[in-house]
Parts: C-alpha cells; sequence; structure tokens
C-alpha cells in the first residue's frame, strides 16, 4: 500500500544519504562532486542528499518509444503496457539434432533472432546466447548485427560494458535509424545495465550507461540483490538495497544528462540456503517484482 511504499522510499532515501553508493567510474565521481555530493575517492563510495535524489529524478521522461526497425512494430514505453521479450545472455544452448549442451555462437544468437522476429508474441530482443566464437573485445557488437540483421524488432543489449562498445553501438544504432538526430527521436536500441550489489556499481556499465544517455538511447539499471546474500535475509530490506542502487543510478544520468530516457529493472531473488545459488523464479522474485514495479510507478519511470 501507500504507507509501505513510502516506508521502502524513506529508508532507500537513507541509505543513499548515509550510507552511500559505490560508484568505480571517474567520470561518475566528478559527476557527483560537481552536483555536491559527499564523495570519497579512496573508496568511490557516494553520499547523496536526499533532495538531490528526489530532483534529479523528476527530470526523467514517465514515457518514450522502443523504436524498432519497422515503425508498427515500435513499442510505448509508457507504464501501460506488458512486452515479452527474448531473455539472455546464456552461455550454453542445447543442440536441436542432438540434444546436447555446448557453448553458445553468433548462430545461435542468429537463429534465435530470426524465430523471435517471426513470433508476434516476442515483442523485442534482450541478447539471448552470447557470441563466445567472437572476441570478446567486439562481442556485444557481433551480438548486435546479428539481431538487426535477423529481425526488425526493437534490441536491447545487456552485453555492452565499456564505453567504447557503447559508442560503437550507437554509430551502428544511428546508422539504421538515419543518423544521430533521427535516432535520438526513434531509438532501435536500449542498454541495459546491472548494478553490483550490495550497494555498487561496475565502473566500465556506468561509462557505457553515460554514452548512452547521451545518444538519446533509453538506458536502465538493474538490481540482482538476494536475500540473504548479496542483500539484508528479509524482503523489504533486500527491496531497499536494490532500490537504492537503481534509483542512485538513474539520478545520476538525470544529473547530467536532465530528460534522458531512463527505466528501472529488476530482477531480486533469495539465496538458496542449501547450495548459496541465486534461485531465480522462487516465490520471492513474484513479489520482488510486483513491488519494484509499484516503485517505479512512485518515481514515474518506465
Amino acid at each position: 500500500d501507500a504507507e509501505a511504499i513510502a516506508r521502502i522510499n524513506e529508508a532507500t532515501l537513507h541509505v543513499i544519504e548515509t550510507v552511500g553508493v559505490r560508484f568505480p567510474s571517474e567520470r561518475a565521481l566528478d559527476a557527483w562532486a560537481a552536483a555536491g555530493a559527499t564523495v570519497d575517492r579512496e573508496t568511490q563510495v557516494v553520499r547523496v542528499p536526499r533532495a538531490m535524489i528526489e530532483a534529479a529524478l523528476k527530470t526523467a521522461p514517465p514515457a518514450y518509444p522502443l523504436a524498432a526497425r519497422d515503425p508498427a512494430l515500435d513499442l510505448s514505453l509508457d507504464g501501460r503496457h506488458v512486452y515479452a521479450a527474448t531473455d539472455g545472455c546464456g552461455i550454453e544452448v542445447a543442440d536441436l539434432e542432438t540434444g546436447r549442451r555446448r557453448p553458445s555462437g553468433i548462430a545461435a544468437v542468429a537463429e534465435i533472432a530470426r524465430l523471435a522476429d517471426a513470433l508476434d508474441e516476442v515483442s523485442f530482443h534482450w541478447i539471448p546466447v552470447s557470441a563466445q566464437d567472437r572476441p570478446a573485445v567486439s562481442r556485444s557488437l557481433h551480438e548486435l548485427l546479428a539481431c538487426w540483421a535477423n529481425s526488425t524488432k526493437h534490441v536491447q543489449t545487456e552485453s555492452i560494458v565499456t564505453a567504447r562498445e557503447a559508442r560503437a553501438a550507437i554509430e551502428m544504432a544511428a546508422a539504421i535509424a538515419g543518423g544521430r538526430e533521427a535516432l535520438r527521436v526513434r531509438p532501435v536500441l536500449s542498454m541495459m545495465q546491472c548494478t553490483t550489489s550490495p550497494l555498487g556499481h561496475d565502473g566500465g556499465s556506468l561509462d557505457a550507461a553515460f554514452e548512452a544517455a547521451e545518444a538519446g538511447i533509453p538506458v536502465g539499471f538493474m538490481t540482482m540483490a538476494s536475500a540473504a546474500f548479496t542483500g539484508p535475509a528479509t524482503l523489504a530490506g533486500t527491496l531497499v538495497v536494490g532500490n537504492a542502487e537503481v534509483v542512485s543510478a538513474l539520478a545520476l544520468m538525470q544529473l547530467v544528462f536532465p530528460g534522458c530516457p531512463v527505466y528501472y529493472a529488476a530482477a531480486q531473488t533469495a539465496i538458496d540456503l542449501r547450495s548459496g545459488a541465486y534461485t531465480g523464479g522462487g516465490p520471492e522474485d513474484f513479489l520482488f517484482g510486483s513491488a519494484t514495479n509499484q516503485l517505479a510507478d512512485f518515481f514515474r519511470v518506465p
């Protein structure tokens, strides 16, 4: 209910302001320092006044399109629609002929893209599996090309984790969209970055996100905080930790590029107490999913 959401938000802002979040990126640390946040260069932990977080989030657009090569397949990210996508980024496939598991390659990326393009039920692409037969330094770009070459739907990548990769991907997207300004109006690409729980980020992912935000490419941050592992044992406590990670990153993007399209992403779960594994699919996941949807609505971001 509204009171519970307010309590989660209050705890989140308290954590960001008093405990802080780690931002291992010089560009991020410089941006926070310029805005007036408390920056510890040695630990890379930033403590941000709640008023700064709240003001920054207010500049985020509540709705925008996820464009496709075929305009008829454009998606409206407005909080009133739900879309199914391929998921990723797996490292193995089961061979259709033999049933044996083997490392995934670029051919599997292309095949899954073709299949998803033909299915009305699939609205856009995540990079489904990793192109492990391509060089690591350019793998994410080969994956994007395989999707665009085999589908006319929107592509969202979770595999770009450096500024150099991001700049190249944006050039690819601009060529498809018809130029940088056309891409800003109809972004045929979006990016998703993972946080590093508890209360941290990945430096390369932050730098890639800056490139996306500057180009008008939608960028989101996903927490995968796990109860009793990379978050507190309670569901509410883990929700606060993950929320602090996502909200702090979205606020940073807005501070540097006000009005850039951002979105809230979350895949929180609970640890398997017998194995230490990330469970992914247990009953806690659905409670987390419902709660984070409500939090995104509370902050008025998709």
